[in-house]
């Protein structure tokens, strides 16, 4: 077996069996079959090298992406809903909100969010931001008792709004049937402002907000006897205003003057929560016409309530040429002295009361 020097470069011919050889010229040791050996696992050694390397890299890679994973859906969302927690105990809802809107769905964030919500709307409310307060317990429907917050803030919008209204201005108090769609509930009442006297307001209905008969039996009468001034006072004042809203209308002395053509007889006075408009008092809060005229809701006009012109006639509480007539105003604002029958039954109605502004 021949061997080359790795020194020298000379070939060595080896005797059979030998176990070491050394080169005849520089005399190193060409073959040395221990050395053989050992460089036999040497290099299987280093050919089994790579394979372990690319393992070890993967297993790290593998590991780090484990923490990564861990990081991004175990501890990061655990520290962004503990901040989001100390946000919302610290009073600043609207980073709260953001925050927790992040976090859905983890842990109990949608509830933080509602709980949030609740919190800022009632701060508002206790600030007097009214407006603010009722939009958020409107977005928050039927948790813990916003129902109710929301209707105490729309209460406290119309008392404002009541407390800074001029004569002429429209404001919203109490709510009727108005659209004739029963099954959406009740329309807030629009109602014109006829007279300012300190925090007191007189109001008129701006629409015809029913049309009913005066009376439903053929006979003289006066307004104190009447069945549409006791709807007014019972069934129409119980249905249209709140407990709150009733403390806030005020007991009204009213005269009831006798025809001023005709001279018929205007009953006795009365004392009224609500009343009507007499003859007189048409003429002097509306001196025109166009200001007389009004016009039905949808449910008036689905009674059958007079129209035209988009307009109804509506009932004055002074009594006509007659006993058995009630006076009212025309479609075109014309004020009719000789009325129609008290059981007629398509005139509207526009009730008339005095409210207090605390």
């Amino acid at each position: 077996m021949e061997h080359n020097c790795k020194y020298c470069g000379t070939v060595v011919k080896a005797v059979d069996g030998a176990n070491k050889v050394f080169c005849s010229q520089c005399g190193n040791v060409v073959f040395d079959s221990s050395m053989q050996s050992v460089g036999n696992q040497s290099t299987k050694a280093k050919s089994n090298t790579p394979v372990i390397i690319v393992l070890s890299v993967i297993a790290v890679a593998l590991l780090i992406a484990v923490i990564a994973i861990v990081g991004i859906f175990v501890v990061k969302p655990s520290n962004d809903y503990k901040l989001a927690c100390e946000l919302m105990n610290n009073g600043n809802y609207i980073e709260a909100v953001a925050a927790f809107e992040e976090l859905e769905p983890y842990k109990d964030s949608s509830d933080r969010i509602v709980e949030c919500m609740y919190n800022m709307a009632q701060e508002l409310y206790a600030d007097g931001e009214y407006e603010k307060a009722l939009d958020l317990y409107k977005k928050l429907g039927d948790y813990s008792d916003s129902k109710e917050l929301a209707e105490k803030s729309v209460f406290k919008l119309q008392q404002q709004a009541l407390k800074s209204s001029r004569v002429g201005d429209i404001v919203r108090f109490g709510v009727y049937e108005q659209d004739n769609n029963l099954s959406n509930g009740a329309e807030v009442i629009e109602w014109q402002v006829l007279e300012v006297n300190g925090n007191q307001r007189l109001l008129i209905s701006r629409y015809g907000i029913d049309c009913r008969q005066y009376d439903s039996r053929n006979m003289e009468l006066t307004w104190a006897k009447c069945e549409l001034r006791s709807w007014l006072n019972g069934e129409f004042m119980q249905t249209a205003f709140s407990a709150e809203r009733q403390n806030m209308i005020i007991p009204t002395s009213v005269t009831n003057e006798s025809n001023p053509f005709y001279g018929t007889w205007g009953g006795n006075n009365t004392v009224d929560n609500i009343y009507l408009l007499s003859y007189n008092e048409a003429a002097s809060y509306f001196p025109v016409n166009e200001q007389r005229r009004a016009q039905p809701t949808a449910f008036t006009a689905f009674k059958n309530a007079e129209i035209k012109e988009g307009n109804c006639w509506w009932w004055l509480r002074t009594p006509g040429v007659y006993g058995v007539d009630v006076c009212g105003v025309h479609h075109n604002g014309e004020l009719d002295p000789k009325g129609v029958y008290v059981y007629g039954q398509r005139s509207a109605v526009r009730p008339v009361m005095w409210v207090i502004v605390e």
